[in-house]
């Protein structure tokens, strides 16, 4: 599993908002997203099931 940081910002360079992705490479997919991460507010948003696109 990894973690990446991820910052998104508008056009005049502020950001909007942040999260860290927790990627899993084998599955080459993003399992959670973690939020304000290190403060009180600190949660998790994961996925409960995750299954290919249909062709």
């Amino acid at each position: 599993m990894l973690a990446v940081r991820q910052t998104i910002k508008n056009e005049a360079g502020k950001t909007q908002d942040e999260f860290t992705a927790l990627y899993a490479p084998d599955l080459q997919a993003v399992l959670a997203r973690r939020y304000d991460e290190g403060t009180n507010a600190e949660s998790v948003v994961g996925y409960e099931i995750i299954k290919p696109l249909p062709n």
